[in-house]
């Protein structure tokens, strides 16, 4: 074997080796000539943008094309500044491929040199940051959650707590706790982070949700997360928008023991959320670790779900008082003492007083 064609072997065996190595980083290598618009790809940069090596030509035009919208302008004037030795090196920007897939990227140059002609030559390289990203947010998702059940006080500000924890994780703007109440889902406690615009009436709540009705009645029904883009499938409006505009993306997550949901909670996000099959198993993970702690609470559960006034109708009714001596006690008719009964049955999944009654005791409600 000659000695160029050694030198030949080994220059392939190098390339083969930077090629490997440009996969398993997740990076791609560009170079650009401005003047010329001559654009070089790598063959794995050809592959983070979704094509196979040599199947279309790479330009400026492609790339803009690519980017998402909201980034357009800002990978503009980057791309502009490339050549300016005091500009900036970096830009952060998402693509979306053909098939409707969104990536992150971070582009760099790493090279900036003048020809023999005086002409400008860049040389950086693209990573893709998308898998670390969801890796990321779904780490993120397990720590608040930990830290929001160990600072979990009351049912109140432990779940509002909650929302607000899981909802900064997966970079969402607003949430809804809900708590199933006979054959309906219940919006407890609303959350929205300080910064996103209030929609119009701040004090409504949403209305409630029977089985299958909106993301957080199917999960219910399903016993499983469910997740929804506005940009991609399924497509469907939320239950409802807590940020003043209809959320881009939104998630709902029962909370799970054995085959009962103890609660749904519901988050929306302004910008899209990747609904992969690993996030969803992560938060599976999550619904059966929040279900497990909210079984040892159904005390809290239930009695967020009643008004002061049903407790205490409740605590009436277990002294033995008759609907009529609970009226002339609290001073209001019997035809309201049978309403405010009707709703604690529905509420507590049960038909009679004496049941409502037992729930109550058995749950910490009353005592």
């Amino acid at each position: 074997m000659s000695e160029s064609s050694i030198s030949d072997a080994e220059e392939r065996r190098l390339q083969d080796l930077l090629a490997s190595g440009e996969q398993l980083a997740q990076i791609g290598t560009w170079e650009w000539i401005p003047p010329a618009r001559e654009l070089y790809w790598s063959q794995n940069l050809y592959r983070i943008f979704g094509f196979e090596p040599g199947e279309v030509r790479p330009t400026l035009d492609l790339v803009m094309g690519m980017a998402h919208p909201a980034d357009r302008e800002r990978l503009a004037r980057n791309l502009r500044d490339l050549a300016d030795r005091d500009a900036s090196k970096t830009v952060d920007f998402r693509i979306i491929r053909s098939n409707g897939e969104r990536r992150y990227l971070k582009g760099t140059r790493t090279i900036l040199e003048l020809r023999e002609d005086g002409t400008p030559r860049l040389v950086g390289v693209t990573q893709d940051l998308t898998d670390r990203r969801d890796a990321d947010r779904e780490i993120s998702a397990h720590v608040a959650l930990a830290e929001a059940l160990v600072e979990w006080t009351t049912f109140e500000a432990g779940a509002r707590g909650l929302l607000a924890r899981l909802g900064a994780a997966l970079e969402c703007t607003a949430g809804i706790f809900w708590v199933p109440a006979g054959d309906v889902l219940e919006a407890r406690v609303l959350w929205r982070l300080a910064a996103a615009e209030p929609p119009t009436d701040t004090t409504a709540t949403p209305d409630p949700l029977r089985r299958g009705m909106g993301l957080a009645g199917r999960a219910w029904e399903s016993g499983s997360p469910l997740g929804l883009t506005l940009a991609g499938t399924p497509a469907e409006p939320a239950d409802v928008a807590l940020s003043g505009e209809e959320p881009a993306a939104a998630v709902a997550v029962p909370a799970l023991t054995r085959d009962e949901v103890l609660a749904v909670v519901e988050l929306q996000a302004d910008s899209e959320i990747r609904i992969t099959d690993r996030m969803m198993r992560s938060l599976t993970g999550i619904a059966h670790e929040l279900g497990y702690f909210l079984s040892r609470r159904g005390g809290e559960l239930a009695g967020a779900l009643l008004t002061a006034r049903e407790i205490e109708m409740l605590q009436l009714a277990a002294q033995g008082l008759s609907g009529r001596e609970t009226a002339e006690r609290l001073t209001i008719s019997p035809a309201t003492v049978k309403t405010h009964l009707e709703n604690i049955y529905r509420k507590l999944g049960v038909s009679d007083k004496p049941s409502a009654v037992a729930n109550a005791l058995r749950l910490g409600i009353i005592d």
